[in-house]
């Protein structure tokens, strides 16, 4: 049976680190003729990021109703278990298993639950464990967490350098090796968008949640427009449709057209430009992000922008979730209790004040790192365990 190297993740954010890192190893295991076939399983997604670049998948569900975040309410973790959703976590299990004899290495980027899983399913494979949703900007590994990485992980990296330093420190060989988050993130030059105004980028998120975060940032882009008239810029993903959105947004007076590179939303002289595929582009162009996402604001901050974001709809756009976020990306983000008006005055406030802008984006990039992460991962798991 032909080895392989598997790759474990969560959902969307680690799905998309962890694919990135699965083909800057493929590419480096076929370049130095080593024949080993790189697969993927995502615990509660369809796996698309790993799909998108060429890594076969071998497990894979669907986002349940608490949008993969259970613990954060009741109502979210009843949803789950009556969705029967609960149930694709034995299936993850089961699925792994049916490959114990051929994985020879296994790469686990999440957090420490999906650790225990892997580990269950494939208890005698080496395994290295990147944890990507703990920092000790947030919150430090708990004593039990930091035991059982050690106990049951040949390497423990980190998504920064900080969190890295506080493990060492403990004596614990924690590596930072980059942040694959900022990875995949050039400008591709599409956006036709000429004046000297400047640029509001619109992240409202990829889960179901996202409909509703949309239409609670249209009063804020009105609000913004009237003080500082603005290009604003939303960057979709494709888990949202432009038919839902059109009908959502008419609720609110606003009219879809269809445009020449892309369809837009109009009220007055105000327009909103829905973009898909131009991610990279809309964040190096934007001036400031109104951001209730997760990984998409990280990467924002991480490109020097500063971010601002608000109570939203759903367990990701939590007020608590976003002091979290806050914490792990300092002044590069700003939470704005105040909805709308105290988010309206916080953009227009940044769009006139260039040297704020600065020095906010400066922070972000030290909290988040450079790019080139997944190759010097892909890089270490190669020399170290498959050259």
């Amino acid at each position: 049976m032909e080895k392989s190297v598997l790759f474990t993740s969560n959902c969307f954010g680690e799905d998309r680190s962890a694919a990135l890192i699965a083909r800057e190893l493929a590419f480096l295991l076929k370049n130095n003729e080593r024949s080993y076939r790189v697969v993927g399983a995502s615990l509660i997604s369809e796996g698309k990021d790993y799909i998108s670049r060429g890594i076969e998948v071998i497990s894979s569900s669907y986002v349940p109703p608490s949008g993969g975040f259970p613990t954060h309410s009741v109502r979210g973790f009843l949803a789950d278990l009556f969705s029967g959703s609960i149930g694709s976590v034995f299936r993850f299990i089961k699925n792994l298993q049916k490959y114990r004899d051929s994985v020879s290495l296994s790469v686990v980027v999440g957090d420490v639950a999906l650790l225990f899983l892997t580990r269950q399913a494939l208890p005698h494979v080496p395994t290295v464990f990147l944890s990507l949703p703990k920092s000790n900007y947030i919150q430090p590994h708990y004593a039990i967490e930091e035991w059982y990485i050690l106990r049951h992980t040949e390497a423990f990296l980190t998504r920064d350098a900080y969190t890295a330093s506080c493990l060492q420190k403990k004596g614990i060989a924690a590596l930072f090796l980059g942040n694959p988050i900022m990875d995949e993130l050039e400008p591709t030059s599409v956006l036709d968008l000429s004046s000297e105004k400047p640029v509001l980028a619109l992240l409202p998120g990829s889960r179901e949640e996202a409909y509703e975060n949309f239409l609670m940032m249209l009063p804020v882009v009105e609000g913004v427009y009237r003080t500082s008239p603005c290009h604003v810029v939303t960057a979709l993903p494709t888990t949202l449709t432009d038919e839902k959105i059109a009908l959502l947004a008419s609720l609110q007076g606003w009219e879809y057209q269809r445009g020449d590179s892309f369809p837009l939303l109009r009220k007055g002289e105000c327009t909103i430009l829905l973009t898909r595929g131009v991610f990279a582009e809309v964040l190096h162009r934007a001036t400031v992000v109104l951001g209730l996402a997760g990984t998409a604001n990280e990467q924002a901050a991480g490109l020097g922008k500063p971010v601002v974001a608000f109570k939203g709809s759903g367990p990701q756009t939590t007020a608590r979730r976003f002091r979290e976020q806050h914490r792990l990306l300092g002044d590069a983000l700003t939470f704005c209790p105040d909805y709308p008006e105290g988010v309206v005055k916080e953009i227009v406030f940044l769009f006139n004040h260039e040297e704020e802008r600065l020095r906010r984006g400066a922070i972000g990039k030290e909290h988040m790192g450079e790019a080139g992460g997944a190759r010097s991962i892909a890089t270490y798991l190669f020399q170290h365990f498959l050259a």
